[in-house]
C-alpha cells in the first residue's frame, strides 16, 4: 500500500451552540439550518506526489516450472512526515503459487532496509522492521519509519500449477503533484477539485463543535466523504477556528491501488 500527503480545512457557523452535533444523511432535508453560516469553500494549499505503474507483457508458465520475478515501484513520503507501514502485491501469481521463502523486499534511496521472508511468509527487516505475506500481497512495518523518496524492489519465485499465462508488469512511473484542493460547499453537499484535474463529489457525514462555549471563540470539526465513481475516494475532516479564522483539511485519498495522507491549509475566513 502506497502512501501520500496533503493539508486540512473547515469553517463553522457562529450560530452554533456549544455541544451541537449534526449527523449526515442521504436526505438533504436532514441538514440543520443552524449550520447555514458555515463556510468551508476555498482553496487549500499543499504538496504531495503519487506514483502509479503501467505497461505489461505476457509470458507463459508451464506446470511445475519455477520462475523468478522482479518488480520495482517508487515511494515518496513528505519531508516533515513519515509512515510506519508500506505494502504491495505480487502481480505475477495468475495460475501460479508463490514460494514464500523466496521473497526479498529492498527499499533504496532516502530510506534503506531489506526484508527477507521465511517459509511461513514472515518478513524480517535489516533495521528491525517486520512484515507478513498474505495471499497475493505483502505489508511491512518500518523501524524507525519511512521518509523521503526512492525505490522498492520486490523479488520472488512462483511455481506454475498448470499451463497458464502470467502477466509481467513493467515499471512506468507516472507522477502527479497535488498542490491545491478547491472546496465548494452548498449546505451539506461538497465538491472537491484537485489541481491535477480530479473532481470528487459528496457530503458532510458529521459536524461537531469541539471546543469553546462562546461561539465567537469556538472551534469546529466537520467530517466528510467525497468520491468519483470507484476510482477515487477522499475521506477526512475540515477544521475551523472561529477566533483566528484558521481553516485546515486532513484526509486519506484512495486513488486506484494507492492510499495517500493529505494535509492542506485554507485561506482565513471570518
Amino acid at each position: 500500500m502506497q502512501k501520500f500527503r496533503i493539508l486540512p480545512a473547515v469553517a463553522a457557523a457562529s450560530a452554533l451552540l456549544a455541544g451541537c452535533e449534526w449527523s449526515g444523511s442521504s436526505d438533504s432535508a436532514s441538514w440543520s439550518s443552524a449550520y447555514d453560516n458555515m463556510n468551508f469553500s476555498g482553496t487549500y494549499r499543499s504538496s504531495s506526489t503519487a506514483t502509479s505503474e503501467s505497461s505489461s507483457i505476457s509470458t507463459s508458465d508451464e506446470s511445475g516450472t519455477t520462475t523468478t520475478h522482479s518488480e520495482t515501484s517508487n515511494y515518496s513520503v513528505g519531508d516533515t512526515e513519515f509512515t510506519k507501514s508500506w505494502g504491495g502485491s505480487f502481480s505475477k501469481l495468475s495460475g501460479a503459487t508463490l514460494v514464500n521463502s523466496s521473497v526479498t523486499i529492498d527499499f533504496s534511496g532516502d530510506y534503506t532496509e531489506t526484508f527477507v521472508s521465511d517459509e511461513s511468509g514472515t518478513l524480517t527487516g535489516s533495521k528491525g522492521g517486520t512484515g507478513k505475506i498474505s495471499g497475493t500481497g505483502w505489508n511491512v512495518t518500518m523501524s524507525p519509519g519511512l521518509i523521503g523518496s526512492g525505490k522498492v524492489n520486490v523479488k520472488y519465485q512462483v511455481v506454475g500449477t498448470g499451463s497458464s499465462t502470467i502477466v509481467d508488469t513493467t515499471t512506468s512511473a507516472t507522477t502527479t503533484h497535488v498542490t491545491a484542493i478547491t472546496v465548494s460547499q452548498n449546505g451539506q453537499n461538497l465538491v472537491m477539485r484537485f489541481n491535477n484535474g480530479i473532481q470528487m463529489d459528496g457530503k458532510f457525514t458529521a459536524i461537531n463543535q469541539t471546543s469553546g462555549e462562546d461561539a465567537a471563540v469556538a472551534t469546529y470539526n466537520a467530517q466528510f466523504e467525497v468520491k468519483s465513481g470507484n476510482a477515487s475516494k477522499f475521506v477526512g475532516t475540515l477544521n475551523y477556528d472561529v477566533a483566528s479564522g484558521y481553516r485546515t483539511l486532513n484526509g486519506t485519498w484512495t486513488w486506484g491501488k494507492g492510499t495517500y495522507d493529505i494535509h492542506g491549509v485554507g485561506p482565513s475566513y471570518r
